[in-house]
């Protein structure tokens, strides 16, 4: 069991991001470098106990800010995702394009990432390569990928090669650690940023495709195939309990960070991971781009996430058969906290919040992260025989 001082973790499985260490050899001048990925990611089946005290709960944020070597111009505004399911960024017209459509449209905002990391193993420094994919949003070079694969990485060992072959030296903008978010920049101009899509548009069987360099040779390889589950909660070794969606397409070493896109070659989410064990194949996990918004947003205006939902209560699942009722049970309230201040109490389950019904912790976190500081939103809870609907204000997670 894993515990940190705001999650006691009860059973769970092993999973694998992919990721691995070691030196990697450059392929030839013409193709992108390859990629590698490391870290260790598992699905959370049962938490005994759960400090839902804001964020993607898991440790502290930390953040680095990095100046381009040439600061941008006054016209070069940072890029503003929006929150709007459907902006400007989503409009979309005619049938749903090809797989070859898809691929012609997204793979020239694709990008390949490629850091040198310095560790220490048995008191002695040793470097190796992590890399990774990540696809461009403005035009003035803001690049999405994965914390973990630039984790750790030498500030000016970071590159970025693009689909014409051109690579380039990236610096960090910011990232979230809880979430496995990050925002590099690369000094160029005039990058053909993707289309965003909106995730709370998938439903189980759309079709879904992931561009990304699996096993660090087959750059900017396309795999196909449909989304296979909702809500699924994971954590990794740097993040906790993310929310994310299930895909059946092949993700392998070096797709980490890349772009899923739906059938008209809009980006809906972001590959972080997925199942390795013996005899499992078809289980890759995503972050709905959704969720990522306002984050990228934060992180591109000050360097870090400001904005993360906090609602102040510990709390584990409830089964009907021992609670009558199926959703989460709080076991307490932190005083002054958003919860505290909506009347939220001990013993209370929570049903639902918002539209979405509530039938366990995994539920919750799914739910709550569709929201951010500031959000207004109605719970219902089961409080001695009887539901209550109460409007909760979430909080913002203070930054530890």
């Amino acid at each position: 069991m894993a515990i940190n001082n705001e999650i006691k973790m009860g059973d769970s499985y092993s999973f694998l991001i992919e990721a691995t260490e070691g030196s990697n050899p450059r392929p030839p001048a013409h193709e992108p470098p390859g990629k590698k990925k490391r870290g260790l990611l598992r699905i959370i089946s049962l938490c005994l106990c759960f400090a839902l005290l804001g964020g993607l709960i898991g440790g502290s944020v930390v953040y680095q800010r990095y100046a381009l070597d040439a600061p941008a111009s006054q016209e070069d505004e940072p890029p503003q995702l929006s929150t709007a399911a459907n902006s400007a960024t989503n409009k979309r017209s005619g049938a749903p394009l090809t797989a070859s459509q898809v691929y012609e449209k997204g793979v020239i905002s694709c990008v390949s990432i490629s850091s040198v990391v310095t560790e220490r193993m048995y008191g002695n420094p040793f470097t190796s390569t992590v890399s990774g994919s990540g696809f461009i949003i403005s035009e003035v070079g803001h690049i999405i990928t994965n914390y973990h694969v630039i984790n750790g990485a030498d500030t000016n060992k970071i590159s970025v090669t693009l689909y014409d072959g051109k690579t380039y030296e990236a610096k960090v903008i910011g990232y979230d650690e809880d979430n496995d978010l990050a925002v590099l920049r690369i000094n160029e101009s005039g990058l053909t940023p993707v289309s965003l899509g909106s995730s709370d548009d998938l439903v189980v069987g759309s079709p879904i495709y992931a561009i990304g360099d699996p096993l660090g040779t087959l750059n900017f390889s396309m795999t196909a195939g449909i989304v296979s589950g909702l809500y699924r909660v994971i954590s990794t070794d740097n993040s906790s309990d993310i929310n994310t969606f299930q895909i059946d397409a092949a993700v392998n070493t070096g797709n980490s960070g890349g772009p899923v896109f739906n059938s008209y070659g809009e980006v809906v989410g972001i590959v972080t991971a997925k199942y390795a064990d013996a005899g499992v194949e078809g289980l890759g996990f995503a972050i709905p781009i959704d969720d990522v918004r306002y984050m990228v947003n934060d992180i591109i205006d000050v360097g870090y996430v400001r904005s993360k939902p906090y609602i102040g209560i510990t709390v584990t699942s409830a089964t009907v058969a021992e609670h009558s009722v199926a959703g989460a049970l709080v076991h307490s309230v932190e005083r002054g906290s958003a919860a505290d201040h909506a009347g939220i109490k001990e013993g209370d389950i929570i049903v639902e919040m918002g539209n979405r019904k509530i039938s366990s912790l995994q539920d919750l976190l799914s739910a709550r992260a569709r929201h951010r500081a500031g959000d207004t939103v109605e719970l219902r809870v089961y409080r001695d025989g009887s539901y209550l609907d109460i409007s909760l204000i979430f909080d913002a997670k203070p930054q530890v």
